[in-house]
């Protein structure tokens, strides 16, 4: 059955279809930027890469500071003067109004930082606005807006990288944050999130056990929605609904995951639990370019293709720009990082 299923997955022909978008002028490429849009222009932040060495040869992780501008009437990624006031990687970013906002993460020496940044731009000139910071520092969570609320969840709270199962909503409107009921399921890092008429969701993710045989990392299929309560415009709680099981783990994919006529949200590639197995680095198989939908009306998963092998890429951020979601850079096999941005149509889709 697993076979046939498999070889199913693989004859169905690709629902979205994509196209190159203009690169991000550096040459290695970033993993965990921030990306979003403010007024029709896309910008990407921030990002980790290897420079020299790869982390087995004894590469040391670095972390970027620069902001890139990319308008549809210049046609290319600008760097800009302006920086980030730290170097930084694997938080969160969503577009808000004429801003994007951007959350928590790491920098240098894999630290986690609580900063919380609104970008906006005008006359060519990026302004960075400090905002409420995060009640606990993350990095490696997912999130998205549902209204005027940004939602995070899970990530790790220190360098060793352990999960939580952190859940925390910033109030835009009113600069400060809430530390709400603990999402479902496994502690968990490199989610995957959505957001559909009100409601948050959150599909996947990576639990990391310490035993006696040493960290077990294990990859999860599980997937819930959170139904958030108000008295009036203030959020007050909610209720967590466990959802229908992910035909596998796609964890560290594309996030926030894009929705799709109001019918599917929309997973592409991530991490399973098979590709997760393999050690070294030389011989890795590369990741799955399976693409996955839920269907909100019927709590059911639906396969839609693949991706091209070489646009699979993990712990990147999302963009929706023009009726396209943008996958911005990423980590395309173990330590090594793409400068390309692939373009998936999401207005003609199947």
């Amino acid at each position: 059955m697993i076979l046939l299923e498999t070889t199913l997955y693989a004859q169905n022909k690709s629902a979205y279809v994509g196209k190159d978008f203009p690169e991000l002028p550096d040459k290695i490429g970033f993993a965990a930027m921030y990306a979003g849009t403010i007024d029709g222009a896309v910008i990407a932040a921030g990002g980790a890469n290897f420079l020299d060495k790869m982390p087995w040869d004894g590469g040391v992780k670095s972390f970027s500071d620069a902001i890139y501008i990319i308008k549809p009437e210049v046609g290319e990624w600008k760097r800009q003067t302006q920086k980030l006031p730290l170097k930084m990687a694997y938080g969160v970013s969503v577009s808000y109004g004429s801003g994007m906002i951007l959350a928590g993460g790491c920098t240098e020496g894999n630290k986690n930082i609580n900063d919380v940044l609104l970008l906006t731009e005008k006359d060519g000139a990026v302004s960075i606005k400090q905002l409420a910071s995060m009640p606990v520092a993350l990095a490696n969570m997912c999130g998205d807006l549902v209204g005027d609320y940004l939602f995070i969840a899970g990530g790790s709270e220190n360098s060793a990288g352990l999960p939580t199962q952190n859940f925390l909503a910033y109030d835009i409107k009113g600069d400060q944050w809430e530390v709400l009921e603990n999402i479902p399921g496994p502690a968990r890092i490199n989610s995957v999130s959505a957001s559909s008429s009100g409601i948050f969701y959150l599909f996947t993710g990576i639990q990391i056990t310490q035993t006696s045989l040493g960290i077990q990392r294990k990859v999860l299929t599980d997937a819930y929605s959170f139904f958030p309560k108000y008295l009036g415009k203030k959020l007050i709680g909610g209720t967590w609904k466990k959802l229908a099981e992910m035909p596998r783990g796609m964890a560290a994919g594309p996030s926030p995951a894009p929705v799709v006529k109001g019918e599917h949200i929309v997973l592409f590639g991530g991490l399973d639990q098979e590709t997760a197995q393999h050690a070294e680095p030389k011989t890795h198989p590369g990741f799955l370019p399976d693409v996955f939908q839920y269907n909100l009306i019927n709590n059911t998963w639906e396969p839609a293709g693949q991706l091209p092998k070489q646009e699979v890429r993990l712990t990147v951020p999302t963009v929706l720009y023009q009726g396209q979601c943008l996958l911005i850079n990423g980590e395309i096999g173990p330590g090594a990082r793409t400068n390309k941005i692939y373009a998936i149509d999401l207005k003609n889709s199947k």
